[in-house]
């Protein structure tokens, strides 16, 4: 059985624009979700707006490639810092995010704790102070269902590509922070 699920939000840039569609043959699926259509309803002026962008076949495809060279030009500069700074991602070809491997932030917590392996616990002490301290917000692997601790997802494409550097660089000093002895 095949369940498709399309969001707006992801396809053009507007996380405030909560517009999707499911498509699927399957009753059950069917009747679990109408019940939450009353309350999840997109407004007629929406509705109107986005038939009519849609409805225009030029402006959306120069829209969709101005959209994909951008991400193209952004996952470059991004990727290209991550490998400067040694941090180890997930390479892709299409994405809004990037996976990081930021396991040696999070065992540096784990080493100042005492313990033989790294827990969820030392993840979110990381992820505190990555966003609290150094000012970059990502999403812990917990949240991801990542297998284990360290992993995290970074949504670059909402950052303009100048600013891809400075959020590299304080990842950087975020995980260097915790290899520091405590005083």
């Amino acid at each position: 059985m095949l369940h498709v699920v399309v969001g707006l939000s992801k396809d053009f840039c507007a996380s405030g624009l909560r517009v999707g569609a499911l498509h699927t043959r399957c009753t059950e699926v069917l009747q679990a979700v109408d019940s939450l259509s009353y309350y999840a309803s997109v407004s007629r002026h929406t509705q109107h707006v986005l038939a009519e962008m849609l409805a225009d076949t030029r402006w959306l495809q120069a829209y969709l490639d101005e959209n994909a060279r951008r991400m193209r030009h952004s996952f470059g500069v991004l990727s290209a810092e991550l490998k400067d700074a040694g941090i180890p991602f997930a390479e892709s070809q299409a994405a809004l995010f990037c996976w990081l491997d930021l396991r040696e932030g999070v065992h540096a917590c784990r080493q100042q704790r005492g313990v033989a392996t790294a827990e969820w616990e030392d993840e979110e002490r990381f992820w505190e102070a990555l966003s609290f301290k150094h000012g970059v917000f990502l999403t812990p692997g917990y949240y991801c269902h990542a297998k284990e601790p360290g992993f995290f997802r970074m949504c670059f494409t909402w950052f303009p590509p100048e600013a891809l550097p400075i959020a590299v660089s304080r990842i950087r000093a975020a995980i260097d922070s915790f290899k520091q002895p405590l005083l």
